[in-house]
């Protein structure tokens, strides 16, 4: 399979578990949901959480979870209930 196929897969099963709703973010990462007061970081650094979860559950080096945040960040910051984020 191809890396950023694989790495495409997990962005958006991380994506279809995050859940924005009743003013919270519910992810599977994050131990308790957040705030949609709360901007997420743009850097992976940022959010140690992510990392431990994206290695642990599916495998990932330290520079594939980068892509992957890159990618879930994009995705979650362009939807239309949660754009705190100038583009």
């Amino acid at each position: 399979m191809n890396q950023t196929y694989y790495l495409d897969r997990v962005v958006n099963n991380i994506v279809n578990e995050t859940i924005i709703g009743g003013g919270k973010i519910f992810a599977p990462f994050l131990t308790s949901p957040l705030s949609l007061s709360f901007t997420l970081p743009r850097y992976l650094p940022s959010l140690p959480s992510f990392s431990e979860y994206v290695i642990k559950e599916y495998g990932l080096t330290e520079k594939e979870s980068e892509y992957v945040w890159e990618q879930y960040w994009d995705i979650i910051n362009n939807r239309p209930n949660y754009s705190k984020h100038p583009q």
